[in-house]
């Protein structure tokens, strides 16, 4: 069992109803990497918040842990710690 770690940002918009709701997530090559794009996603015209997250786990078996929030930037929803 080979496990590794992805890490990720996600942009947030707002939907018709003023509800946030994802974009599309851009894979990071660190963690640190994650949390600049985040924090640059938040920041992006239209964009309400954004996510930096890290997920753990095994490609090959397709096993993958639940993902680890590093931080969260504006308004995210129903995010834990949102």
């Amino acid at each position: 069992m080979s496990n590794v770690t992805y890490y990720a940002a996600l942009p947030f918009v707002l939907d018709e109803d003023g509800n946030p709701v994802p974009g599309e997530a851009k894979q990071a090559q660190s963690a640190h990497q994650a949390l600049r794009m985040a924090q640059a996603m938040a920041s992006a015209q239209g964009a309400c918040g954004a996510v930096a997250f890290s997920r753990s786990g095994d490609p090959v078996m397709g096993e993958f842990e639940d993902a680890k929030i590093l931080e969260l930037f504006g308004q995210t929803g129903d995010l834990p710690g949102a």
